[in-house]
C-alpha cells in the first residue's frame, strides 16, 4: 500500500495558524522503498482514467474541505461507521475520526458504503480525549450531538472550522466528550420518534453545516490551490485500477519510471474491484477489529443491479 506523506505543521500554511487540517503532503512513498512526485502520480492516471473521471476528479476538489469532521464514539457496527463514512464523503467532508479501542468486538456490516473510504480519509483514536485533542489542535471546535439541552444546528456558524462528536443511538455522546466540547447541538424532531441512528444524524447535521457554509459565503469547498494539486494527486493513485491491492500500485510506479510515459502496461488490466468490500475490509483493519459478530451478507450480483 501507498503512504503519502502527513503535514505536520508544515507545507501549506494553515487558515488559522494552528497545525493544518489538510492531512497530505507532496509525495508518495511506499513500503518497499519506492517514490512517486504527486505528478507523476497524476499522468500516470491520466493514462487509463477517461476525460469524463477526471472531470468529475475536478469538480470533488473544488467542493472538498477538511474543516468539517464527524467523530464517531462508541460504535460497534461497522455498517454504521461506513454509512457515516459514505454520507459525509458524498457532502465532500474529507475526512472522519472513528473512537475505538483495538481488540473489540463488532457487528458485522450489512450495508453497503458505496466505495466511501477509497476517497475519505479515516483516523482512528484509542480514546475520546485523544480524538477531541487532535481537533482542538488543530483550531476545530467541538460539538456533542445531544437529545437535549443544546442549540439546534441554524444556532452555529459552520463556516468555523468544527468538528462534531457523534455516539450511538442508545446512550448518546460520553460525558468526556461533553466535558472536552465548545457546545451541544441537538436535530429539531417533530414526530414521535425520539432518536436518530447514527449515520441519518451525522447526515442531517453535515448536510445543514454545507448548507450554512455556503450560504454565507457561497462557496463549500475550501482548499487552496497546492492542497488541491496534492489532494489530485491522492485522487488520481486511487483511480488507477487495482490501485489498492497489496504491492501493485508500486509496481506499477516502478514500470511507470523505467518508461517514461509508455503505460502500455495497464491495456490489458480491468478495474474490476469491489469497492465496498474494500471498504470493509480497510476499516476493519484500521479499527484493529479483534472479533466481528453476526455473519456478512454475500457479495451483490452486479449484473441484477441488487443492493445490499
Amino acid at each position: 500500500m501507498s503512504r503519502v506523506g502527513k503535514r505536520a505543521g508544515g507545507g501549506a500554511e494553515a487558515r488559522d495558524g494552528a497545525e493544518a487540517r489538510f492531512p497530505y503532503d507532496f509525495g508518495f512513498e511506499f513500503a518497499g522503498g519506492t517514490t512517486c512526485g504527486t505528478s507523476e502520480m497524476i499522468s500516470m492516471a491520466l493514462e487509463t482514467a477517461s476525460d469524463g473521471r477526471m472531470a468529475r476528479l475536478e469538480n470533488v476538489l473544488a467542493n472538498r474541505t477538511f474543516d468539517l469532521l464527524p467523530v464517531m464514539e462508541g460504535v460497534y457496527d461497522v455498517g454504521n461507521m461506513l454509512a457515516v463514512c459514505r454520507s459525509t464523503e458524498a457532502l465532500g467532508i474529507g475526512c472522519a475520526a472513528i473512537v475505538s479501542s483495538k481488540g473489540l468486538n463488532f457487528k458485522a456490516s450489512g450495508r453497503t458504503s458505496g466505495g466511501a473510504l477509497k476517497w475519505q480519509r479515516v483516523e482512528r483514536f484509542d480514546s475520546t480525549t485523544a480524538a477531541l485533542r487532535a481537533a482542538k489542535s488543530r483550531g476545530m471546535r467541538v460539538l456533542t450531538t445531544e437529545f437535549e439541552g443544546a442549540y439546534p444546528m441554524s444556532h452555529y456558524d459552520w463556516t468555523i472550522p468544527t468538528a462534531v462528536v457523534f455516539g450511538n443511538e442508545k446512550t448518546g455522546v460520553s460525558e468526556e466528550a461533553r466535558a472536552m466540547s465548545d457546545g451541544g447541538v441537538f436535530i429539531p424532531m417533530y414526530g414521535f420518534t425520539e432518536s436518530l441512528n447514527i449515520s441519518v444524524a451525522a447526515a442531517l447535521v453535515m448536510s445543514h453545516a454545507v448548507s450554512d457554509r455556503i450560504a454565507r459565503r457561497g462557496f463549500h469547498g475550501d482548499l487552496s490551490d497546492e492542497e488541491k494539486e496534492i489532494l489530485r494527486g491522492v485522487y488520481a493513485s486511487k483511480l488507477i485500477p487495482h490501485s489498492q491491492r497489496q504491492g501493485h500500485l508500486e509496481e506499477l510506479v516502478k514500470r511507470f519510471k523505467m518508461r517514461g510515459t509508455d503505460f502500455s502496461v495497464l491495456d490489458a488490466l480491468k478495474a474490476d474491484v469491489d469497492d465496498e468490500e474494500v471498504d470493509e475490509n480497510t476499516l476493519i483493519e484500521a479499527l484493529g477489529v479483534k472479533r466481528l459478530v453476526g455473519r456478512r451478507t454475500p457479495p451483490r450480483d452486479k449484473d441484477l443491479g441488487k443492493e445490499g
